[in-house]
């Protein structure tokens, strides 16, 4: 039902929220197999720091992946923070919709 609109808020939560997992990637299709997969439920921020003191400021880097706006996952075995939280750097990966779920333009108001 949410298909080419516009993205929900988040439910909100207190604390730290627990993001140990994975979510789904966008749809594609795998170039190697050929076959469709990942999920339509994909906008998420992957967000890596070593520091959660809300009073230190440090360089944040936002890194949006590649792939032609058809294939691409934020994950972080392809991706992954190690690097960057060694320099107490912010990483924010970010998952988007990709392909005609993405990118399609109809002309229309109703879609988002």
């Amino acid at each position: 039902e949410l298909r080419f609109k516009a993205p929900q808020r988040p439910t909100p939560w207190d604390g730290v929220r627990d993001c140990c997992n994975h979510k789904d990637k966008s749809v594609q299709v795998d170039f190697i197999t050929g076959k469709v997969c990942g999920s339509e439920d994909c906008l998420y921020l992957s967000v890596y720091t070593n520091n959660l003191n809300p009073e230190t400021k440090r360089p944040v880097l936002v890194y949006i992946h590649g792939g032609g706006f058809i294939i691409g996952e934020n994950h972080r075995d392809m991706y992954g923070p190690d690097y960057f939280i060694k320099k107490d750097v912010v990483l924010i990966n970010i998952q988007y919709r990709l392909g005609a779920l993405g990118f399609l333009s109809l002309n229309s108001e109703d879609l988002n």
